[in-house]
């Protein structure tokens, strides 16, 4: 770790360059706990760049960063110690943020065998969604049940899947984006290279595995404005198999903005998928 500062006293300034290489991330563990049910198994975090803050007069400072960053060599396992997600490196370069107005530019984001594993238990959970601790997971597991109560309660009813997948977008969407005065937020390019998905599927029997490997592509021109949209462009192979292409315009950040894709294969090997 290499810190140089740069301080003014008057206007009150200071210039901080941060040179940060190899920080392992891995005892942040308990600080996840309350959010997440996964463990880090391995993560270097690199950081280059200048933090500049500077006393205008008003409620919070002029404050920008300007640089690179990186995470490599990072693994995950969920609650069973069942792998997760991992991936050689993720690269964002010409990170430009600032405070005053909240503002994100990225360059690019360059991700570099990454590699997924999406499960379904004999319960039908994702998961990626058992991963995550929603407050009313939390509230839930924090109240007791007395038997008596237990016995008066009427049987819940079973929610489906696509409802849970569902219910977690929304949530999701109507939290973090289209929020007036929020920040905005573009990335140029963000690049996947060299990916694998991995699918298990418990709930049926026998069970079912497929993959998809071989994922390169890359989504151009992400940006919060309500009513633009990114291109996107993908090729894969289905079980090391027939090619897959994903071409179309999307907008991750946006719930009105429409999406558009086409998703052509050829000569996929659809036995693993039979029962």
């Amino acid at each position: 770790v290499r810190v140089a500062a740069d301080v003014q006293l008057s206007p009150p300034a200071v210039e901080v360059t941060l040179n940060v290489t190899n920080i392992e991330l891995r005892p942040l563990d308990p600080y996840l706990d309350p959010f997440v049910n996964l463990f880090l198994i391995e993560s270097k975090l690199g950081i280059d760049g200048t933090l500049q803050l500077r006393q205008t007069g008003q409620e919070l400072p002029d404050a920008t960063f300007r640089g690179d960053a990186r995470l490599d060599d990072f693994a995950t396992v969920d609650a069973q110690t069942q792998e997760l997600l991992k991936w050689k490196s993720v690269q964002v370069s010409g990170l430009d943020a600032r405070l005053q107005p909240p503002a994100v530019a990225i360059k690019e984001i360059a991700v570099v065998d990454p590699a997924a594993r999406v499960a379904l238990d004999t319960n039908q959970m994702l998961n990626f969604l058992t991963v995550l601790k929603t407050p009313a997971t939390n509230a839930a597991a924090a109240k007791p049940v007395t038997v008596a109560s237990a016995e008066l309660r009427p049987p819940e009813k079973k929610i489906g899947l696509r409802q849970k997948l569902g219910n977690l977008l929304r949530q999701a969407l109507a939290s973090a984006t289209n929020a007036a005065g929020g920040p905005t937020f573009t990335v140029d390019a963000i690049s996947i290279s060299n990916g694998v998905i991995q699918f298990d599927d418990q709930s049926v029997r026998p069970p079912v595995s497929s993959s998809l490997q071989e994922l390169n592509g890359a989504i151009t021109g992400v940006s919060s404005e309500e009513l633009k949209r990114a291109d996107l462009h993908f090729t894969a192979k289905a079980a090391g198999t027939g090619p897959i292409e994903i071409t179309g315009k999307i907008n991750p950040l946006s719930r009105n903005t429409p999406t558009q894709l086409k998703v052509s294969f050829h000569n996929v090997d659809l036995s693993p998928a039979s029962s």
